[in-house]
């Protein structure tokens, strides 16, 4: 009964990681979208090379 209780707990514990982990990294591929957008598509070309000086600084 008591490893029944405790295999319960870590699938939930599982579950909740899970889903931590798929929302953290859809944010992640949300802000990288972001970020090739704008380098793509920015109209001022002059914050890109900005952006992509400091990238290659680093």
């Amino acid at each position: 009964m008591l490893y029944e209780v405790r295999s319960f707990e870590i699938l939930s514990l599982y579950r909740i990681v899970n889903e931590k982990l798929e929302k953290y990294q859809q944010q992640c591929n949300t802000f990288f979208l972001e970020v090739v957008t704008q380098l793509c598509f920015a109209l001022r070309s002059d914050r890109r090379k900005k952006f992509l000086a400091s990238c290659m600084d680093t």
